[in-house]
């Protein structure tokens, strides 16, 4: 039996993080059922365009059986454009969806679906999966498995009730097991921030769930609890792909690490012990990692060199409202004491909501510069970060009703439609739009300055090139600034159509990045 597991392009960039629930099952699937000759491949299309059909025609020349897709709400649509190609052009082929927006949505997506895919799984994969696949193989109908539903010909919803159960920790298998093919060109990398030493990574998820009820957060929706892989587990799929493809930083993609002191110092130590040399990174809530502040200094002698943390907001409303159970001091705090042992911060944070006051909006901003992360970030990606409602989330049910809108399951809606403030709206629309036309020039200039900054300090520079070089510090500077100090202005100045009314100096400030280019270009420190 032929089956393929497909993370579609789910973005128009390559992401180089491979989709590890498919792995999973792809692993379980190979260590449940050694008696069933099967190939079991996981293809990751990241990077590639929704419109390029050569995997799903790949997928049909090799007159593969079973094909599954994971489904997120942002991409209901290009994953059901990737099904029906298939299925138009080989209607013998099973399709099965699964993923966290099938898990939200169940009843709802096999309603709507059912005719695309043959099968849908919602909740943990591994089982119900694994269980399907053993019935095909025996060319049985499958019935009675928790987690599998599909649309009877008479359009009738088959055993749609409660999610597959939770796959026990002790039973998960090791994802490194399963064999990927990717479209992706190159690896994931790491910066580390103590050298500046560009080390090949690996991605791991060792726990699953998350203890905390964020009220925007899809993962309390689909109500499972916090697990956890035992920790000599862990380190044994980390030296089995250490042994195959050797590798210098490790990140912890689970969406609270942190949530036992004892059980992440474990995991430090076996690294240092077992793996060593080896870096990590990690995510967190900023309670959660408080609770580990003294362990800091160990964990950075394990490799710790970054943790992202889930801040949200720099307004303490905002918290409240997205039900974080934590004080603007404590965001602070956090952010803190990574800055005090130099370690890289990765920030979460939604710039826009709505219900958002411009004193909200103003908050966030004020933060960002309070915490130093303004100068200290390296990417802007949270300046023009909204919202996500997605399906299932106290938000989403909150705003559905205060607008009276019936919101489409399979549609995330954008935050233009939900301000309540129309000033807010006016920010957001010009704001979105300094992102589309400005923040190209931004992000590049910044990389070539920062570029010619590392030149500059590897050589002895006389008085006049030294004077020229610290001026050049400053426009880095500036420009760094120049996305929060937009959307300060907009506060004021957003009742305009463009942002070139509202703001006409940015078309002179892009030009006179380009004069300090050309100018720093051809400076004899170069």
């Amino acid at each position: 039996m032929k089956i393929r597991l497909v993370a579609p392009p789910y973005s128009s960039a390559p992401e180089l993080v491979p989709p590890l629930g498919l792995l999973s099952i792809a692993s379980y699937l190979k260590s449940s059922l050694t008696e069933l000759p099967l190939d079991i491949q996981v293809i990751d299309c990241a990077g590639v365009d929704v419109n390029d059909y050569d995997v799903p025609d790949q997928i049909i020349r090799d007159n593969v059986d079973v094909v599954g897709f994971p489904v997120y709400s942002q991409y209901v649509s290009v994953v059901t454009k990737w099904a029906s190609y298939i299925k138009e052009r080989s209607p013998n082929i099973i399709l099965i969806a699964g993923g966290p927006h099938v898990s939200l949505t169940w009843k709802h997506f096999t309603n709507r679906w059912g005719h695309l895919f043959d099968y849908t799984i919602a909740g943990d994969g591994e089982i119900p999966f694994t269980s399907l696949i053993n019935s095909l193989a025996a060319k049985n109908r499958p019935m009675e498995i928790p987690g599998l539903g599909w649309l009877s010909e008479s359009k009738e919803l088959i055993n749609c009730g409660l999610p597959g159960p939770q796959l026990p920790a002790e039973n998960w298998p090791n994802p490194f097991d399963a064999e990927l093919i990717t479209l992706a060109k190159s690896r994931p990398v790491f910066i580390d921030p103590f050298n500046g030493q560009k080390r090949d990574a690996v991605t791991l998820v060792n726990s699953r769930s998350c203890p905390m009820r964020c009220s925007f957060c899809s993962i309390i929706t689909v109500s499972q609890k916090w697990i956890a892989a035992d920790v000599n587990d862990v380190i044994k799929w980390l030296e089995f792909e250490y042994s195959r493809k050797p590798f210098e930083h490790i990140y912890f993609l689970d969406a609270n690490f942190f949530v036992q002191s004892k059980r992440v110092c474990e995991i430090a130590e076996l690294i240092r012990e077992r793996l060593p040399g080896v870096t990590w990174s990690a995510l967190s809530t900023v309670l959660m990692f408080l609770k580990m502040k003294s362990y800091i200094p160990l964990l950075i002698d394990c490799g710790l060199r970054m943790v992202e943390l889930g801040i949200e907001s720099g307004s303490q409303r905002q918290l409240d409202i997205m039900q974080k159970d934590c004080k603007v001091e404590k965001n602070f705090e956090a952010v803190n004491v990574l800055q005090q042992y130099g370690l890289r911060i990765g920030l979460d944070y939604i710039m826009f909501y709505p219900e958002q006051t411009i004193e909200d909006l103003q908050d966030n901003l004020s933060f960002l510069i309070d915490s130093g992360l303004v100068s200290q970030l390296d990417d802007f990606d949270h300046y023009f970060n909204a919202l996500i409602l997605y399906p299932g989330t106290p938000l989403r049910h909150k705003y559905s009703k205060l607008f009276e809108k019936e919101l489409d399951p399979d549609f995330v809606p954008p935050c233009d439609d939900l301000f309540v403030d129309e000033s807010i709206k006016s920010i957001y629309r010009l704001t979105m739009e300094f992102c589309k036309h400005h923040m190209g020039w931004i992000k590049q200039g910044v990389k070539n300055i920062r570029t010619l900054i590392t030149e500059m300090d590897s050589h002895d520079l006389d008085p006049i090139t030294y004077k020229r070089a610290q001026k050049l510090r400053l426009d880095f500077i500036s420009l760094k600034h120049l996305p929060l100090k937009v959307i300060w202005h907009l506060i004021d100045h957003h009742n305009y159509d463009s942002i070139a009314e509202a703001m006409p100096q940015l078309f002179i400030i892009q030009e006179n990045l380009k004069a300090i280019e050309d100018t720093y270009l051809k400076t004899e420190f170069v």
